[in-house]
């Protein structure tokens, strides 16, 4: 199977964090469950080990991941582990459960029994020197194994004060009754070193270099030399976590400073919207007036346009038909009074009845041309209200795009907003036509005559 990298960095990320005496102490003061903590640390030694041998299949894989991600944001501060204590918890558990390794016992509880009764038989009690010193998995730190005066196993480990005893009943229990370890990081050891009978291998070396310390000068020196390692390993140890603790307020600053220019560059956008927004709302209020005034003022003057047009309409027909026609009559009327024999001067007749119809197309002609000339004026000034109310529209909606742009926290450029202000306060043009040629009677007449 594949070795997953993400997933060792992962689980490395998770070991360092619980090696890191701050996060430990931060960890051990909110769960409360050294223990808990320990046999955590061992399964997650135990999963690199089989990560690096590539031992993990892919679901387990993605599995794993996921959960990691979940806890290295939980255990970021110390304020996400207090949040989060209680899933922290739970989340250890479900990984000590799950993927704790169990070894295969090939041995039965009597053969286990009768190996431990040899143990104790071999080992030497506290008042004496100890003859087994193992190491633990997890951190590779060395403690001393004893034997009380009522045949429990007794540990002392690096610089715990306080001695820890666990009884042969409780071995078994742990080795065939899925008993949880009292001492995650000792019983595991002892019982797989029972199982696998190297235990007493490890007793033989023991008795042997405690046979040469007590024999000899290189006896003494070798006893200095390992009071020496373990001096230079304590100081190693503090050195590593003087480093993890660096690195961790190292990572702590760089965050701190990551997150203030955020926030600066938030503040700086928020401050520009808003000064943005103060400033081109009085501009949406006046053009939004705007565009009801000239909407109004539009209708209304088409309105003066169309009521004009009919009155025109109107006027000519009464003159053709109303005053023509009582005029004809008037005249006809007069001229027969005046002179009975009217009817046998029809030339007479004529030329009054032709003056009467040159002064109705006279005055017509001179109402046309004037109601069309207040109607074209009308009509101007109506299509230029109409074209500011359209473009005052347009300004409202480009302002309106510009503040949405700008809420929307989309960084404009600015050459973009250069653009767009000059859009927005523009000049505006009236929208009438230049042509000044009105409609005379002499046009009129020679449209007729065409």
């Amino acid at each position: 199977m594949p070795i997953y990298p993400n997933l060792l960095e992962s689980l490395y990320h998770i070991d360092g964090k619980l090696k890191n005496h701050i996060v430990l102490e931060y960890v051990s003061t909110y769960i409360k469950n050294e223990i808990l903590i320990e046999n955590f640390s061992n399964t997650i030694n135990s999963l690199i080990n089989k990560a690096k041998k590539g031992d993990i299949d892919t679901d387990l894989a993605n599995e794993l991941y996921s959960k990691l991600n979940k806890l290295k944001s939980m255990l970021s501060s110390n304020t996400n582990i207090s949040a989060y204590k209680i899933d922290i918890v739970d989340i250890m558990n479900d990984f000590i459960t799950k993927y704790t390794d169990t070894q295969t016992i090939n041995i039965s509880e009597d053969e286990f029994s009768k190996r431990y009764d040899k143990l104790i038989s071999l080992l030497n009690e506290t008042s004496e020197e100890s003859n087994l010193t193992l190491q633990t998995k997890a951190k590779n730190k060395p403690f001393k194994v004893y034997k009380s005066k009522n045949n429990a196993i007794i540990f002392i480990g690096g610089e715990e004060k306080t001695d820890m005893s666990v009884s042969k009943e409780k071995f078994i229990n742990i080795a065939f009754h899925d008993m949880l370890p009292q001492y995650g990081s000792y019983e595991p050891i002892i019982i797989e070193k029972i199982i696998d009978n190297t235990i007493f291998n490890e007793l033989d070396v023991n008795d042997l270099i405690n046979n040469f310390k007590n024999s000899s000068t290189e006896g003494e020196r070798l006893r200095k030399l390992e009071d020496d390692k373990l001096k230079l390993t304590g100081k190693i140890t503090e050195l590593e976590e003087k480093l993890d603790s660096n690195k961790e307020l190292f990572d702590s600053v760089k965050n701190l400073y990551e997150n203030a220019s955020s926030l600066e560059e938030d503040y700086k956008n928020a401050k520009d919207t808003v000064l943005s927004e103060l400033r081109v709302h009085a501009s949406t209020e006046f053009w939004e007036d705007q565009i009801n005034f000239y909407s109004k003022r539009y209708i209304i003057y088409l309105s003066i346009a169309i009521i004009a047009s009919l009155i025109l309409v109107f006027s000519i027909l009464e003159i053709d038909t109303g005053f023509a026609l009582e005029a004809k009559a008037e005249i006809i009327k007069t001229i027969e009074v005046s002179n009975p024999n009217v009817q046998k001067d029809s030339e007479t007749l004529s030329n009054s009845l032709f003056n009467i119809d040159l002064i109705k197309y006279a005055f017509m002609l001179l109402l046309i041309s004037l109601t069309i000339w207040i109607i074209r004026i009308v009509m101007k000034i109506a299509l230029s209200s109409y074209h500011l109310s359209i473009d005052a529209k347009e300004r409202v909606t480009m302002i309106n795009t510009y503040l949405a742009l700008m809420k929307e926290g989309n960084t404009l450029e600015e050459n973009d907003k250069k653009i767009m202000i000059e859009s927005i306060f523009r000049q505006t043009n009236h929208g009438i036509i230049k042509d000044e040629n009105s409609v005379t009677v002499t046009d009129i007449i020679s449209s007729f005559k065409k």
